[in-house]
Parts: C-alpha cells; structure tokens; sequence
C-alpha cells in the first residue's frame, strides 16, 4: 500500500526475468491479461466496466481477481520452494560425488596394498621353497 504520509511509495512492483515469464506462459496455457507485463489496470478497469450499469458485477469481479492474486501467490510460492529444493539437491549431489571421490582413492590405495601383500607373500613362499630344497641338496629344482 501506498504511505501518503511522507510522500513515498513502499509498494514493491516485481519484475520476472523474461525466461521465467516465457516459462509460465507454456506452463499456464490460459493466460489472463492481468499475468501480462504490460498489464494497465485503470484501461482494464475501464474495459469490465464501460459504464455504471456494470458496476454491478464489480463483487464477482473483485472476488475473482482475489481468487487469482491467491493462487498467483501459491505459485510464487510453489516455485520458490522449488528452487529451494533444486539448491538442497545440488548441495547433496555435490556430497555425494565428494565421498564417491575419497572412496575411490581409498580403493586404489587398498588394490595397491593387497597386491603388494600378495607379491611379497610370494615372495616369502618362494624363499621358503627356496631353503627346503637347499636342505635337501635338490637344485635342479
């Protein structure tokens, strides 16, 4: 509302990027001259009502438009909380890729490990294979 007290103005006019405007008219295929960004209210005002006769119908008007405002305010609402989603998604992907990275390296590390282990166990063996058969003179073998 506007404060006439001091002479300014505290309504705040919002302005939609222009893909978000081309975004919810493919979305909303019935799209009213108030959801327009060039909407004029005093020339649609003049319009619904040409003369005092029709001021008659201005209630279902009235109660109309405040049935759109309502659901204009769900949606904003719906799609901000959206985009809150998309940001918690984004951040859980971004931790979920950070721990599937530390995992990796700690099975490179492990594959590395065990086969080191696996070479000197046959390391191991073979020395052992190594003095049985010193101890039994048999060389050839």
């Amino acid at each position: 509302m506007a404060d006439m007290s001091n002479g300014t103005d505290e309504s705040k006019e919002f302005k939609f990027s222009h893909e978000l405007e081309k975004t919810v008219k493919e979305v909303v295929e019935d799209l009213d001259p108030l959801d327009s960004p060039e909407f004029d209210p005093v020339a649609y005002i003049n319009e619904i009502f040409p003369d005092e006769r029709s001021l008659t119908f201005a209630k279902h008007e009235a109660d109309s438009a405040g049935k759109k405002r309502r659901l204009h305010s769900r949606l904003n609402m719906k799609l901000a909380g959206h985009a809150d989603k998309a940001e918690k998604s984004e951040r859980m992907v971004q931790e979920i890729c950070r721990d599937i990275k530390s995992l990796d390296h700690a099975k490179k590390h492990l594959t590395t490990t065990i086969s080191a282990l696996m070479k000197l166990h046959m390391l191991v063996q073979a020395v052992d294979m190594l003095v049985y058969m010193s101890e039994k003179k048999q060389y050839k073998e």
